[in-house]
């Protein structure tokens, strides 16, 4: 099966295991790092991680491993140290909890520490007002909304918070927009039409795709939007009907995905050539067979001289498929801000971070 996503590198894919090493040398007893401190003194701290883990058993797998991988790593490189850090993870599934109960809920916890996703733009929009409340930091790893960004930002014209606590591993949908008009660009495409949900992870394309495209020269013959299954086989026939030379695909769902894949191989060649946003990339799209032949996309990644994927297929035997990278990144983030605030004393993790 040739299914095909080009790489969108993450502008905050760059503190990966090799600088884990950077802190290792926090003992006068062991300068070098060589010997371990058995006398080290470990503080122990929770991180909620939501993300998708009901969707697919694969996916959790994936999520799971590695971060068991950077919790292994973490503690391993601060052996040297008189005082270290260890987290607990509290694993929240994003598929099936109540988000705003569970936003409430995690934002009160004095011992929550951070929160690691979720994963998708609209639950951080359900989720984020309750961490702004309480100055708790939500770190998410793809959440790419500039819609997102830009709400939830730490400016006068806010209205939620005067203090950072959102931060964001990816760059946003403005230039994954941007990557996937210059793919088209690049293979000689000169229409385009756009598939994208009206909610707030669609916004961005919706708002950026005609404007860049018209920057471009590429002519949009069609935006067609849809709020949920009801309306998607209807918008999903339209585009396939719209004569364009590539389909931009905004989708999140997996199910739908599919049923699009499917819509695709009913129309044969009069279908637009589709180019999938990164949402659509999963292990169950992988799992289409001939349906996914030929499919396209912008999938978010690791920063090639990060030097991660190297290190995951040494120890996982596997290629990276979703976002362990960022995953990775932003249990990271929070150790690196746990341990600065433990021996600086700074109390505010935000103000670490």
């Amino acid at each position: 099966m040739k299914t095909i996503f080009p790489l969108l590198r993450c502008c905050m894919a760059l503190m990966t295991c090799s600088l884990l090493w950077t802190i290792t040398a926090c003992s006068d007893d062991d300068p070098a790092g060589g010997e371990t401190n058995s006398t080290t003194e470990w503080s122990v701290h929770k991180v909620a991680v939501v993300l998708p883990l009901s969707s697919s058993a694969l996916d959790r797998t994936h999520y799971e491993r590695t971060a068991e991988w950077f919790l292994d790593n973490f503690k391993q490189a601060q052996t040297a140290c008189d005082q270290g850090i260890t987290f607990e993870l509290e694993w929240y599934d994003e598929d099936t909890e109540n988000l705003s109960a569970l936003a409430s809920d995690l934002a009160s916890r004095p011992e929550i520490v951070a929160v690691v996703g979720p994963q998708r733009s609209t639950s951080v929009d359900v989720m984020a007002s309750a961490f702004s409340a309480a100055e708790k930091p939500m770190i998410v790893p793809v959440a790419s909304s500039e819609e997102i960004i830009r709400k939830f930002s730490c400016n006068e014209a806010s209205s939620f918070s005067d203090t950072p606590f959102l931060w964001s591993l990816t760059e946003t949908d403005i230039s994954q927009s941007e990557v996937m008009l210059s793919i088209v660009t690049g293979t000689g495409g000169k229409s385009i039409a756009l598939l994208a949900p009206d909610d707030v992870y669609g916004k961005t394309f919706a708002e950026w795709v005609p404007f860049l495209a018209n920057e471009l020269g590429i002519r949009l013959v069609g935006q067609y939007s849809f709020t949920g299954a009801s309306d998607f086989r209807s918008a999903a026939e339209q585009l396939m009907a719209s004569g364009a030379d590539f389909a931009l695909c905004v989708c999140d769902d997996d199910a739908l995905t599919a049923q699009l894949l499917q819509l695709r191989q009913r129309t044969g060649d009069a279908a637009p050539r589709l180019l999938f946003s990164d949402a659509a990339l999963s292990n169950e799209l992988l799992k289409q067979g001939a349906a996914a032949e030929g499919v396209e996309g912008v999938a978010m990644y690791a920063d090639p001289s990060s030097g991660f994927q190297i290190s995951y297929e040494e120890r996982f035997q596997e290629v990276p498929t979703m976002s362990e990278a960022q995953l990775y990144d932003a249990l990271l983030l929070s150790g690196f801000a746990a341990f600065y605030c433990q021996h600086t004393g700074e109390e505010n993790l935000n103000k670490a971070i």
